[in-house]
């Protein structure tokens, strides 16, 4: 992986820039914990779900679900919406190249059985 650095508003960092990232080592952690706990011992699950649990905050959730909502409402008031009008024209124009697209498929069909039929008989 790369660490990108700052831009400062002077277009893309050249090359030279670019700071490789370190990973840590994966086995060697897990070793030394594994070492250190007594064999057989198990983590109690009370605990462990314990652990696991975040604690909420009801009145943030709210808060952000409300205002999630509210910009939901406000972006949906700049959509054009299309006057009944437009909706029937668009809907013809639609309708139109359905019935189009199915006129010339069903004119194909018929051709390659008449094809098909000929080829047959013979």
């Amino acid at each position: 992986m790369v660490k990108l650095g700052k831009d400062n508003g002077k277009g893309p960092l050249p090359a030279s820039k670019l700071v490789p990232l370190k990973r840590p080592k994966e086995g060697k952690g897990a070793r030394e914990a594994a070492s250190k706990a007594p064999k057989g011992a198990k983590a109690s699950p009370i605990k462990a779900k314990e652990a696991s649990k975040k604690k909420v905050d009801i009145k943030a959730s709210i808060a952000k679900t409300r205002e999630f909502f509210l910009s939901v409402w406000q972006e949906l008031k700049k959509v054009h919406w299309p006057t009944r009008r437009e909706v029937l024209i668009y809907t013809g124009v639609v309708l139109a190249a359905v019935g189009l697209v199915t006129l010339i498929i069903w004119l194909a069909d018929s051709i390659f059985s008449q094809i098909l039929r000929f080829i047959l008989k013979v």
